[in-house]
C-alpha cells in the first residue's frame, strides 16, 4: 500500500517486531498461532507473569507516540493523500451487495462488527468503540485501520487489568470437552468471529458421524475482493495498486 515509502515500512516493521516478540512469549509462535482452544487457550501466561505484563504495558504506553509517527508519514503526507483520496470508492450499498466486512465495510460507513453485533468471548464486557469512516475511499480504509489499532490497545489494556487481578486458584485455561463429537443427524451450525480482515465464519452440517457431511469456511478476503471491479471503474491503473492494497487481501484465503 505504501509503495516506495521505505521509511514507513521500516517504522511499521519496528513496531510489528515488538508485537511479534510478545506473541512469541505468549504462544511460542510468531505467525501461525496454535494457541486457542475450545473455551480457552492452550496454556496460561508465561512465567514470570510480572515480566510479561511489564513488557506488554511498555509497548502500550509507547503506542500513541508511534501511531502519531505513522500519521505523520502516511495520513498527513500530501503524496499519499493524492494517491488515496477519492480513489477506490465503494459506497455502502455495494458493500452490502458484495458482502464486504471488516475495515473495508467500516471505511464506507457501515457500522458492523461481530464483536459488538454478535458478541463472543469477553467482548461484551469490555469498553471499546466500532470505528467507521464515511469517505468510502482508500484513504478512509487507511484511517479505519489506524484508528482500530487504538481500539485494540484499549481492549488489551482492560484484559491486562483483568489478568493481573485474576487469582491463581480461580484460573481455568480451557473447557473440558470430549475429543470426539457426534452431533445429531442433520444438525448444522454457523459461527463467525471478527477477524482482522472481516467476518471469518465456519459452517458445519452433521450426518450423524464424527465426520461432517458439509464443512465450509467463509473467509473475508474472498468477499472483499469481489468488489474490486466496482471500485476500479473509471480509474487509472496506478490507482488500482492502492485500491487492491486497501482491501488487504490474502490470496491463499481467496483460493480456499
Amino acid at each position: 500500500m505504501t509503495g516506495e515509502f521505505t521509511a514507513t515500512f521500516m517504522y511499521a516493521i519496528r513496531d510489528r517486531e515488538v508485537v511479534q516478540d510478545i506473541l512469541e512469549d505468549l504462544t511460542g509462535q510468531r505467525l501461525m498461532f496454535n494457541y486457542f482452544r475450545l473455551g480457552g487457550v492452550a496454556w496460561d501466561l508465561p512465567e514470570p507473569r510480572e515480566e510479561f505484563f511489564e513488557k506488554t504495558w511498555d509497548f502500550l504506553d509507547g503506542l500513541p507516540g508511534r501511531l502519531e509517527e505513522h500519521h505523520d508519514l502516511l495520513t498527513k503526507n500530501e503524496i499519499f493523500q493524492l494517491r488515496c483520496l477519492d480513489t477506490g470508492v465503494l459506497d455502502p450499498a455495494m458493500v452490502k451487495q458484495y458482502g464486504c466486512t471488516g475495515p473495508v465495510a467500516r471505511g464506507s460507513g457501515v457500522e458492523y462488527d461481530l464483536r459488538r453485533d454478535d458478541p463472543y468471548g469477553y467482548y461484551d464486557r469490555l469498553d471499546w468503540d466500532v470505528v467507521t469512516e464515511d469517505g468510502c475511499d482508500n484513504y478512509a480504509r487507511v484511517l479505519v485501520r489506524l484508528r482500530e489499532i487504538e481500539e485494540s490497545a484499549k481492549i488489551i489494556r482492560q484484559c491486562l487489568d483483568l489478568l493481573e487481578e485474576w487469582p491463581a486458584e480461580e484460573r481455568e485455561i480451557q473447557s473440558n470437552v470430549p475429543r470426539t463429537l457426534k452431533p445429531d443427524l442433520g444438525a448444522e451450525i454457523y459461527r463467525a468471529v471478527e477477524g482482522a480482515k472481516g467476518e471469518l465464519g465456519i459452517y458445519i452440517r452433521s450426518d450423524g458421524t464424527d465426520t461432517p457431511a458439509r464443512f465450509k469456511i467463509r473467509g473475508p478476503s474472498f468477499s472483499n475482493l469481489q468488489a474490486l471491479p466496482e471500485m476500479a471503474q473509471g480509474e487509472y491503473v496506478p490507482d488500482l495498486v492502492a485500491t487492491l492494497g486497501s482491501l488487504d487481501t490474502i490470496m491463499g484465503e481467496v483460493d480456499r
